[in-house]
Parts: C-alpha cells; sequence; structure tokens
C-alpha cells in the first residue's frame, strides 16, 4: 500500500522572483478559465509551486489570499500523482473566486494532463 504525504513545506514552494522569471521566459504555459499553468524546467527543479494572485483578481487581499489557500489544497491532493521534477507556477484568474471545488480541481488536472505531467487516474 502506497503512502501519500498531503503535506505541503515551504522548502516546496518558489520563493525567488528568479524562479518565476524563470517559467514565463520558457514559456511553457497551458490557459484555463481559473489559471494559467507555467511550467519551470531547471536542473534544480523539484516539483516546487509558485502561486500568483495580482490585484486583477480582486482588490482585497483577504480574497486574493483565499485564492492561494484554495489551489495550494488542491495542489496537495492532486501532487502525488504529477510525473517528473518540473517546477510549477500558477497564475490565478478572476473567474476562480467564483468557482467550486470540482471545477477548479479538474481544470488543474486538465492543464497538468495536457502538459504531460499527470499519471492518468481519474479518482480525487
Amino acid at each position: 500500500m502506497k503512502v501519500v504525504n498531503f503535506n505541503l513545506k515551504k522548502s516546496q514552494r518558489l520563493i525567488k522572483s528568479s524562479s518565476f522569471r524563470d517559467a514565463f521566459e520558457q514559456n511553457n504555459k497551458w490557459v484555463g478559465k481559473y489559471m494559467v499553468l507555467w511550467i519551470r524546467e531547471a536542473p534544480e527543479s523539484n516539483l516546487k509551486i509558485g502561486i500568483i494572485s495580482s490585484k486583477k483578481v480582486h482588490n482585497k487581499a483577504n480574497k486574493r489570499n483565499r485564492s492561494r489557500r484554495y489551489i495550494r489544497e488542491i495542489y496537495r491532493k492532486i501532487r502525488h500523482k504529477i510525473i517528473g521534477n518540473n517546477d510549477l507556477v500558477i497564475v490565478i484568474r478572476k473567474a476562480l473566486l467564483y468557482a467550486t471545488w470540482n471545477e477548479v480541481y479538474d481544470e488543474m488536472s486538465l492543464l497538468l494532463s495536457k502538459a504531460g505531467l499527470l499519471e492518468e487516474s481519474h479518482d480525487k
């Protein structure tokens, strides 16, 4: 039986702005209704995630923070299915504030599948 660790430590998050710039410069992106997924390929990549929610999402900080927590939680649930060690940058779009859990989960799964980073399995 495979034990899955759903924890997401700070060491598993992208923090440096240079890492975000690298992802944007590589231009490996997949666009969805609720988010834009950027893939960063680098020798030191280790399946880290960086999340961006600008004031375009909402003027209130609590709404932006809530949207980032939402994405982190979904990422925790899906991370064990991700293949490879590429870092991910997710740019949140305004529509995410009005989406359900399943809609966002399905879109993240779809974008990761399109990027070729997700194992084929359909359980949640």
